[in-house]
């Protein structure tokens, strides 16, 4: 998944171990379609998506002191997404032309329950957030030339797109956002003890087009 969610954590218990993780929600149920005469994305149609269970990434850092976690930037680089709805290799599954959002959710272990290798979210000690800036439309093929150019210069995956000698981070003018927001963004939720856990997202790109593998 590229451009990849990267967030930073505050207010953990520096004691306690956590685990981060990371799931995608559709926006609506609405399927898209690009129109390119008009250069936007217009609705196609509905959509039903209870036919795709909702896969939950677990960081591969998990579980972790909290200390550890407020150090650190936290990056979903290795997350991977498909639109083979028989896919068997943890693949988060999506529908293409459909709009998303990522959630990243902060859960407490519980000595209780073994979260090696959850496949839903616990119902206790789960704190969730959304980051609007972060939605996205899912394509088969790019539909932004911009965007095209900006994840072969910056992808680092994209190296036999780049050309010969060229500096994988080499500059290019980069699409502009039309909504003015925070470029980290921000989302807090008040734990049952009065602390407030807050969670930033990391500077980034806004917004783009997620290509869904085949595979």
């Amino acid at each position: 998944m590229f451009p990849s969610v990267r967030v930073k954590v505050r207010n953990l218990d520096p004691c306690q171990q956590y685990y981060v993780a990371m799931d995608v929600m559709p926006v609506d149920s609405k399927r898209y379609r690009y129109v390119y005469h008009s250069s936007q994305w217009m609705v196609a149609g509905n959509t039903d998506h209870s036919c795709i269970s909702p896969r939950l990434y677990v960081h591969p850092d998990s579980p972790c002191a909290g200390e550890t976690w407020m150090r650190q930037v936290i990056s979903f680089d290795r997350v991977k997404l498909t639109n083979n709805e028989m896919d068997d290799k943890g693949h988060i599954i999506l529908q293409s032309m459909h709009k998303y959002k990522p959630r990243v959710h902060i859960i407490r272990q519980d000595p209780r329950l073994d979260l090696s290798q959850i496949q839903s979210l616990p119902s206790e000690g789960v704190h969730s957030f959304c980051f609007p800036e972060t939605e996205f439309t899912t394509v088969t093929a790019y539909q932004n030339q911009q965007i095209t150019k900006l994840k072969i210069d910056r992808n680092p995956f994209a190296k036999g797109f780049r050309d010969p000698g060229r500096n994988r981070y080499g500059s290019r003018t980069c699409p502009q956002n039309t909504r003015q927001r925070d470029p980290r963004g921000s989302a807090g939720l008040t734990t049952e003890t009065g602390h407030q856990i807050k969670c930033l997202r990391v500077a980034g790109q806004s917004r783009a087009e997620f290509h869904t593998s085949q595979n």
